[in-house]
């Protein structure tokens, strides 16, 4: 399966991770995955698309999405205030 590189980042700053992924990749899995490695495994957090500030729909996958390589993430949580 192909895949893209995308970046996620929290909204702070103090967390950013560019990595790759396959198209056939469930976005609520990545977000599941993104929250993990952020330290937010216990916390309730939303995956945003930074070009229009949505959140996205987690039974997607990156394919269905129509999500390109280069997009960023803004990964928000409960504790944040997001």
């Amino acid at each position: 399966m192909s895949g893209i590189t995308v970046t996620v980042r929290n909204l702070g700053g103090d967390f950013r991770k560019t990595t790759e992924v396959d198209l056939d990749m469930r976005l609520g899995d990545f977000r599941q995955a993104a929250a993990e490695l952020a330290g937010k495994s216990g916390v309730i957090c939303h995956l945003i698309l930074e070009k229009n500030n949505k959140e996205v729909n987690e039974d997607d996958t990156f394919a269905n999405a129509g999500i390109e390589s280069g997009t960023v993430f803004i990964l928000t949580s409960e504790d944040q205030g997001g």
